[in-house]
């Protein structure tokens, strides 16, 4: 039998869940099996149970892994490069959008992750509500006092355009797209006006 070093099994785990958090992005929940996903990773099917006791817990894992990385590089990128606008450029760019396995668990998974169980949503929507708080975190002081309304409707923004965007088959709208909900996005957070 072979030996492997300390810390083996947790550095596998972990590259389980990155690979898992990319593939679900990429494909959704339920078209990545688990033996494709072991697969990949070199492992066989049955070392998923010495891993995770369910694929709905790697689900939950992957979820938070996605979303929390997507809210660090947003926070890196909103404080080295300016707040809220270099975060919005960052989150409607044209590489965001044509790259969803590498981008934000909740424009490529929000409508799956609606029909999971209540544990999986939960954890969802506590990744989310992070994401919110970074964005309040970049509004200016009178638009952080209106109770987290403008922080929401900034991220409902910036989904909606990606997903749109997303959609969009012609390059130069797509882009147009991306431009235009970054502009409403950045107004609605400097102002806080909500019609």
């Amino acid at each position: 039998m072979a030996r492997y070093d300390k810390g083996h099994k947790a550095t596998t785990h972990q590259r389980v869940v990155r690979l898992a958090a990319r593939r679900f992005r990429e494909s959704g929940l339920s078209a990545v099996g688990v033996a494709s996903l072991m697969g990949e990773a070199g492992l066989t099917h049955g070392g998923f149970y010495g891993h995770f006791p369910s694929k709905q817990a790697l689900i939950r894992e992957a979820l938070v892994s996605a979303l929390s990385d997507t809210r660090q590089h947003l926070e890196k990128v909103a404080h080295a490069q300016g707040g809220l606008a270099a975060l919005l450029h960052a989150y409607l760019s044209a590489d965001h959008r044509d790259n969803p396995a590498d981008g934000c668990a909740i424009a490529a998974l929000a409508a799956e992750v609606s029909r999971e169980p209540g544990e999986t949503r939960a954890a969802f929507a506590e990744q989310t509500q992070a994401l919110i708080a970074l964005i309040e975190s970049q509004l200016p002081p009178a638009t952080q006092q209106q109770a987290g309304r403008p922080a929401k409707a900034v991220l409902a923004t910036m989904l909606g355009t990606l997903l749109l965007a997303r959609t969009t088959t012609d390059r130069a709208e797509a882009d147009a797209m991306l431009e235009i909900g970054m502009q409403a996005a950045l107004q609605l957070g400097q102002t806080g006006v909500l019609s």
